[in-house]
């Protein structure tokens, strides 16, 4: 099980809510045209239909615009550019390592088969030929926010389950499973470096007590407790994880016992 290494003290997992699964609609648009014109026409219909507008002359403006955070995510791009054309462009991103890939409406006077399908390997995700009915962009812009949408719903889900994968459903922290490919990893560095590791196994002494007198809900409250007051004597490069039932795990790197 691969796991991706981030924050080791960990919120509780009531962070990971139906809240968790809601993703923005883009609500932005990239127009990336060289003529004037065009681009003006093609910019007062997007704001007619409430996208927000980024407007670039050439492809080279346009790959500049897409390295800024929280660049657009539905782009539209004409093929015959200076300085980059959309074709080239198109193979630019999809070479790029975006943490999300946008999707690209590619604008083509040329309506022969194979151009089309050229446009389309090179990575585009649509095109449309020239003169270009409005309501026809409309309708591709809508298929592209449909596509973010969903494959932003996709990337929510995977992370949920990868988190649910790696952490333990009642406190939120490290589950046993993950404690373990942690202790391979330390105990290997640990070799490696000639520096200690130090291992902690806590038990809670008479939690059957808890549940038989206050109920489980009690006691499920108690483990939440403990797993907080844990993270928060521990460091931050230390492993703290519930092993199981009422036993917790503590593996602290580069700490002997003095």
């Amino acid at each position: 099980m691969a796991l991706k290494i981030g924050d080791r003290k960990k919120t509780n997992v009531d962070t990971i809510s139906p809240e968790y699964l809601k993703f923005e609609a883009p609500g932005s648009v990239l127009v990336a045209e060289d003529d004037p014109l065009f681009r003006r026409l093609v910019e007062s219909w997007l704001r007619k239909w409430n996208f927000n507008v980024t407007l670039t002359h050439n492809g080279a403006e346009a790959w500049q615009a897409l390295q800024q955070p929280d660049s657009p995510r539905l782009v539209v791009l004409d093929w015959m550019m200076p300085q980059m054309d959309g074709v080239e462009l198109c193979r630019k991103i999809r070479g790029a390592n975006f943490a999300r890939s946008p999707y690209i409406i590619l604008l083509t006077a040329n309506d022969q088969t194979e151009q089309i399908v050229y446009g389309l390997n090179a990575g585009a995700d649509d095109y449309l030929t020239k003169p270009i009915n409005p309501n026809e962009l409309q309708a591709r812009l809508q298929v592209g926010m449909r596509t973010l949408s969903l494959q932003a719903a996709l990337c929510a889900k995977e992370e949920q389950l990868r988190f649910a994968a790696t952490h333990d459903g009642l406190t939120g922290i490290w589950n046993r499973g993950a404690l373990m490919e942690f202790l391979q990893r330390e105990l290997a560095q640990s070799k490696r470096t000639d520096t200690p590791l130090s291992l902690m196994m806590i038990d809670v002494d008479h939690f059957k007590q808890v549940n038989d007198k206050y109920g489980h809900l009690a006691g499920d409250a108690v483990l939440r407790e403990i797993a907080v007051r844990l993270q928060g004597c521990c460091r931050n490069i230390d492993w703290v994880g519930r092993f199981g039932g009422e036993e917790f795990m503590v593996l602290a790197s580069n700490c002997g016992v003095g």
